[in-house]
């Protein structure tokens, strides 16, 4: 469908900007489907196509900020779908070039929280690219840059939806740390993270989603204190102290998994939600029974 429309505007390019953009948005569009049927060369190539027709009409219109975005987003798109074609130093090359532009247009306008966001996101894309292809040093830099780009001016305005998008980076930054064993940044990362989003999940506003989303934050800090290996589903923790921290969090996320049950009975949530509730709480609760018995293993 989305190929027979973009066949349809002619084999000519349009002239007129805002139409110039449309077109590439189609592209984009294009190109997310492929990703979605994992087709990841025709994905490339869509998102490719839809930069290029973006940054030209960037460059010529530096007011048309819509132009700036499709340009950011098709080639993180396009690095997205070149780490599935596992062209590593590809799709780095891609995330800087999202970097790239953003970062010109904050140069003109730093008083952007859009573009603050933008760059302090790309500079983490460009950090996790960087360890992919063997450069650990200058990805932990460059995460630790955008997170203190972020930090700066982001939570300055505590709209909801600045705190959940930006609960969503940090989410990200917090987990990069713990993956590469910087444990004490990881959860300092969520403890700055959670109780903003905490207050999104008070009554009367808080929702199921949210919920969801917050039991899922509480079991990430239990994992980091708990040395939770994914690969071997084992708990690893380095004493007894994080075995309690470790539980403490598990309870939380479970607690809250269970004041999310009960919303999830009211009309409008369908099967999947519950099935997923009832997943994650599997989950908690065997690695909830897995520290109960290292601790009585270790009191023996």
């Amino acid at each position: 469908m989305v190929r027979r429309a973009i066949q349809q505007q002619g084999t000519e390019e349009p002239q007129e900007p805002h139409a110039r953009v449309d077109l590439s948005s189609k592209y984009q569009w294009q190109g997310e489907i492929y990703g979605r049927l994992a087709e990841w060369q025709n994905a490339a190539e869509s998102q490719r196509m839809a930069g290029l027709i973006s940054e030209a009409v960037w460059r010529e219109n530096p007011t048309e900020i819509q132009a700036l975005r499709n340009t950011s987003h098709s080639h993180k798109t396009l690095g997205e779908a070149l780490e599935h074609l596992a062209d590593y130093q590809g799709a780095l090359d891609s995330y800087r070039f999202s970097l790239l532009v953003i970062e010109e247009a904050r140069a003109k306008d730093p008083a952007s929280n859009e573009l603050t966001y933008g760059s302090a996101y790309y500079m983490f894309r460009v950090g996790t690219a960087l360890q992919r292809v063997g450069e650990p040093a200058s990805a932990l830099e460059m995460v630790r840059q955008g997170l203190t780009l972020f930090r700066q001016r982001y939570f300055v305005e505590l709209r909801a939806y600045n705190i959940r998008q930006g609960s969503d980076f940090l989410q990200q930054v917090a987990d990069f740390f713990a993956s590469i064993g910087y444990r004490n940044e990881a959860l300092a990362t969520y403890n700055e993270l959670i109780p903003r989003f905490e207050e999104l999940c008070k009554p009367p506003q808080n929702d199921a989603a949210s919920l969801g989303t917050l039991a899922g934050y509480y079991g990430s800090v239990g994992n980091i204190h708990a040395g939770f290996n994914p690969q071997m589903k084992i708990l690893t923790p380095d004493n007894r102290g994080d075995f309690i921290e470790a539980i403490r969090w598990y309870q939380k996320a479970l607690d809250t998994l269970r004041v999310q049950r009960e919303l999830l009975q009211a009309p409008g949530y369908g099967p999947a939600f519950r099935s997923r509730n009832e997943s994650a709480s599997k989950a908690i609760e065997e690695k909830l029974d897995q520290c109960n018995r290292k601790i009585a293993g270790a009191t023996e």
